[in-house]
């Protein structure tokens, strides 16, 4: 585990299997500087995006490893749309994971030029 062998290796695969399904109406790459809502329960989790095969990374306080380290989505759609608006709620990325939440992740997408799911 996290030998660099073993994270090249799963750098690699991630890399040959992103597929993008459609681009037909050219809305890749996006546009800097729009409005955009990133909803999804995932979404601001760097745990999420590892999986759960690696375990914490990150040095964290006592010597606790944490997942702080790994850029979130989240982290990458605001600091990739300079001068635009990530919608948000307290800081976090939209969670849709009741239906109480699916109201604010409507209207985060109704305000939005672009909606990342």
């Amino acid at each position: 585990v996290q030998q660099e062998s073993h994270v090249q290796a799963s750098l690699n695969a991630a890399r040959k299997t992103m597929t993008l399904l459609k681009n037909d109406k050219k809305i890749l790459p996006f546009t800097k500087g729009k409005v955009v809502a990133v909803i999804g329960e995932s979404s601001n989790s760097g745990e999420d995006i590892l999986g759960n095969y690696v375990g914490p990374i990150c040095p964290g306080p006592n010597r606790k490893k944490t997942f702080n380290c790994v850029a979130t989505i989240f982290d990458m759609v605001k600091k990739l749309n300079e001068q635009g608006t990530v919608n948000s709620i307290s800081g976090q990325t939209l969670l849709v994971d009741n239906v109480n939440d699916v109201d604010q992740a409507l209207d985060a997408a109704n305000q939005a030029d672009y909606v990342v799911l």
